[in-house]
């Protein structure tokens, strides 16, 4: 079987670091129609952040995504709302790559 792709198609954008708070709901990337792909890394030694789609973030629901781990946006979690937040307890730094086209 042959897959064709077009990768002239989907735009990366530049690395960019977002400061996920701990106390409110942080907006980690705006809604974007255009999106095609996502990935957000946690680096933090032991703390996690959690995300929601559309939504202020809210401890403790969500999805995790536990310390030194990434999140990758794929066919099944594919949403071109804001993603938003929220840090375990103290301000984590998350990278985020989103991809376009």
């Amino acid at each position: 079987m042959q897959v064709e792709t077009n990768s002239s198609s989907i735009i990366a954008s530049a690395p960019a670091t977002v400061s996920v708070l701990s106390a409110s709901s942080t907006v980690i990337v705006v809604a974007n129609v255009k999106r095609k792909g996502l990935v957000i890394s946690n680096s933090h030694a032991t703390q996690g952040v959690w995300i929601a789609f559309g939504v202020a973030a809210v401890l403790n629901t969500g999805i995790l995504i536990p310390a030194r781990t990434s999140f990758v946006m794929n066919e099944y979690t594919y949403n071109i709302g804001a993603v938003n937040g929220i840090a375990e307890t103290g301000n984590t730094t998350v990278g985020v790559q989103e991809f376009t086209y």
